[in-house]
């Protein structure tokens, strides 16, 4: 059940489940998005990961206004760096409150913070899983005359 928390308990939690050493079942973005969700009342919120992009801009967090949701993008920023976004929708007829928008850009820090030192394994899987899937979308692009060719070995061939 949702229960509306205070924002230094909210942080309180989410500095304990990031200085914790993660387990192999829990994420601990999983678990910092867990715990935002449950001390907030959004309707939706999502953490993601920007696999090596580097930002110059300094443009403040998006808000737009799409029916009667309102939805907030944070950058996870350290520097120059940008290692991913918060993105959050209000319940249906609210907006994000101020202070709402200081709790994340503070969780937003947080996790940016993190994600330069003990969590950078996360992003390393980021980075890993965006280069494969990258290569599996150029191979399936390849035309056929360009793809290596299979070759099958003969009966006793390549015994030596």
């Amino acid at each position: 059940m949702k229960t509306y928390r205070p924002s230094r308990e909210l942080q309180a939690k989410i500095d304990a489940a990031l200085s914790r050493r993660p387990k192999a079942s829990a994420q601990p973005l999983d678990e910092v998005a867990e715990i935002l969700s449950q001390g907030r009342h959004y309707a939706w919120l999502g953490i993601y990961l920007v696999a090596g992009a580097r930002s110059g801009s300094s443009q403040p967090p998006a808000t737009a206004v799409a029916g009667s949701r309102a939805r907030t993008v944070i950058p996870m920023r350290l520097g120059q760096h940008q290692f991913g976004i918060i993105e959050v929708e209000a319940e249906s007829g609210k907006t994000l409150s101020y202070q709402d928008r200081v709790l994340l850009k503070r969780v937003a820090a947080r996790l940016a913070l993190y994600l330069h030192g003990p969590g950078a394994y996360l992003v390393r899987k980021a980075r890993e899983a965006a280069a494969e899937q990258q290569q599996t979308a150029q191979a399936r692009h390849q035309p056929a005359s360009e793809k290596p060719q299979e070759r099958t070995l003969a009966a006793g061939e390549g015994r030596r």
